[in-house]
């Protein structure tokens, strides 16, 4: 029976691990995809109108551009040192993290995916990591455009929103339980 249980929880703790290689896969898939028929930088698809344009474009930053203008050796720690640092925190926290529900394990999951699937991108682009995706926004937030994406930091975004969701509601609960004691 322990041995059934024990069985049960390591499946239970490496399944959504699946989701991780899942997310990395589609987004270097993707990414080839765009390089092999968008080879130029700047090259463009529109689609819908131009409501949701495929665009080749390279990011040497972090998220949103974060990271440009710093001076190097500062660029190279923010954009390649930092994520991998906190890919590996993440990681220890996915496996050795007590009171880590199964939604959010899923959560942790698509979100390494996500960091590895852009990671792999500064390792092996040195031109940058590609983003393809952009969605027109009529001039809402002050944009015309949403700023490029790819399909790892779809994965870190989207999870990373579920997960403060599911961490907000069971913090919700938790308070509710301990008002009707």
């Amino acid at each position: 029976m322990n041995s059934e249980k024990n069985r049960s929880s390591l499946i239970a703790l490496l399944l959504p691990l699946s989701l991780c290689l899942f997310i990395v896969i589609a987004d270097q898939l993707t990414k080839i995809l765009i390089v092999g028929n968008l080879p130029n930088i700047g090259d463009s698809v529109n689609i819908f109108g131009d409501f949701i344009r495929f665009v080749h474009v390279r990011n040497t930053n972090a998220a949103f551009g974060m990271g440009k203008g710093l001076a190097q050796p500062w660029h190279f720690i923010f954009t390649a040192i930092l994520p991998v640092i906190l890919l590996c925190a993440l990681l220890v926290y996915y496996f050795l993290g007590k009171g880590i529900s199964r939604a959010q394990r899923w959560l942790f999951a698509a979100v390494l995916g996500g960091g590895f699937g852009n990671v792999i991108d500064k390792i092996i682009r040195p031109e940058g990591v590609v983003d393809f995706v952009t969605v027109k926004l009529y001039g809402l937030f002050g944009l015309q455009y949403w700023p490029s994406f790819n399909v790892a930091d779809s994965a870190i975004v989207v999870s990373m929103i579920l997960l403060l969701v599911f961490v907000m509601i069971e913090e919700a609960a938790k308070k509710s339980r301990k008002e009707v004691k």
